[in-house]
């Protein structure tokens, strides 16, 4: 790209703002060429860096080149390996966490862009939210408005309810353990009383994932866990052959990815919840308003000894 490197380096970089001016001239450049190289790619990133000041057509034209590059101009087309998920975290963040706005609207853009993403990285992109609510820092509190620790926002449920639909879109695939319990762990780090649109979403989401280990059919997530969606809107009727190719599907991700999808099991939710010992009120609930979601799940907590709670749970 002629004239790209100089006007990055020695230019705005030394000047430490990016102007309006800038943004045009970067982007006819990028245009001339038709596709934006991995090189290049990493040179807007050490200007969004270097630069403090920024024009505000910066952070979509930054957003747009380089969710281009990830996922239309990186091969394989259309998705995101492993190796572009691993090379896109290490540029977005510091000391394990993403370093600002525009970089985790990046994130959630490329997820949301690409036919399909690594769990890893939508669990990634779970982890940030789980960090602010945890610390009250980072990108998702950085606004004006002061959101004290332990606290969770309908906004970082809308992020939760992005990530989670974007994640698996074309695959119909199931709620992940690795999806799961990152939405467990965060879930742990709210302190008092739990938002209504929250628990619904968690409840959904463990429904869904458990629905597709014990062989239902799956709504779309985008479905499954809209805002207007109810808790048993998570499956739907499908044919045998149907939850065949969803396998095959799901097999061939896994292979793509290099990852390995490990189901939300009913054993794996007695073992989560420390084999349901000493519950409180909260978690009673839960599994009572899960085991009515569908039969099968009703039945698969039953078959972990939970008919009590479930009965009590339903009887009040």
């Amino acid at each position: 790209m002629v004239g790209f490197r100089p006007l990055v380096i020695e230019q705005i970089a030394r000047r430490g703002s990016i102007k309006e001016v800038d943004v045009r001239r970067i982007d006819n450049l990028i245009r001339a060429e038709g596709a934006i190289s991995r090189a290049e790619a990493e040179m807007l990133f050490a200007l969004q860096d270097a630069a403090r000041v920024q024009d505000a057509s910066w952070a979509q034209f930054f957003i747009d080149a380089v969710s281009d590059h990830v996922v239309d101009h990186a091969e394989p087309a259309g998705y995101v390996n492993a190796d572009n998920a691993n090379w896109l975290m290490r540029w977005i963040t510091t000391e394990g966490y993403v370093a600002s706005r525009i970089e985790f609207d990046l994130l959630l853009t490329i997820l949301e862009r690409s036919r399909w993403a690594p769990v890893s990285l939508g669990i990634f992109a779970l982890d940030q939210v789980r960090h602010a609510v945890m610390n009250a820092v980072g990108p998702l509190r950085s606004g004006h408005q002061f959101v004290p620790r332990g606290q969770m926002t309908e906004a970082d449920v809308d992020v939760v309810r992005r990530i989670l639909s974007a994640i698996g879109r074309d695959a119909y695939l199931s709620v992940t353990r690795a999806e799961a319990n990152a939405l467990f762990d965060l879930d742990g780090c709210i302190e008092g009383e739990r938002l209504t649109v929250w628990s619904d979403l968690l409840l959904r989401t463990v429904a869904h994932g458990m629905l597709g280990s014990l062989g239902q059919g799956l709504a779309a997530r985008c479905d499954a866990f809209a805002a207007t969606a109810l808790d048993h809107s998570c499956s739907r009727d499908v044919s045998r052959e149907e939850l065949a190719l969803l396998r095959l599907e799901r097999q061939r991700l896994e292979i793509v990815t290099n990852e390995e999808f490990q189901d939300c099991s009913a054993r794996w939710l007695s073992l989560r919840m420390n084999e349901f010992s000493d519950l409180c009120r909260r978690e009673q609930e839960f599994l009572g308003r899960l085991a009515q979601v569908h039969p099968a799940i009703e039945a698969a907590l039953a078959g972990e000894g939970l008919e009590f709670i479930v009965e009590d749970v339903v009887a009040a």
